[in-house]
């Protein structure tokens, strides 16, 4: 019975086990952090069919970027729709 007490408080292996949970858990949230912005915004694109138009609600700026234009792209703070239009019907205007 010499593994009886393996990982329980107090035993030799249960710092690094902890150790070991405590960076996986780490490893988890930091790699849904860098992926989920992409997941929205490919879903986005796969629900239009062409890349979406950016829209943000940041400081109250309520504006939208176009493909191609600089700052484009996925991001934490941003949503998604599928036309220019739509942006503009919904009160986001075009940063320039």
């Amino acid at each position: 019975m010499a593994w009886a007490g393996a990982g329980r408080p107090g035993s030799a292996t249960f710092i690094p086990l902890a150790i070991g949970f405590i960076v996986a858990v780490g490893w988890l949230v930091i790699s849904l952090l860098i992926t989920f912005p992409s997941a929205v915004y490919l879903s986005k694109w796969s629900s239009c069919g062409h890349q979406p138009v950016q829209v943000s609600n940041f400081a109250a700026a309520d504006s939208y970027s176009l493909p191609g234009d600089p700052g484009y792209g996925p991001g934490f703070l941003s949503g998604y729709v599928c036309t220019e239009d739509e942006a503009i019907r919904n009160g986001y205007h075009r940063l320039k």
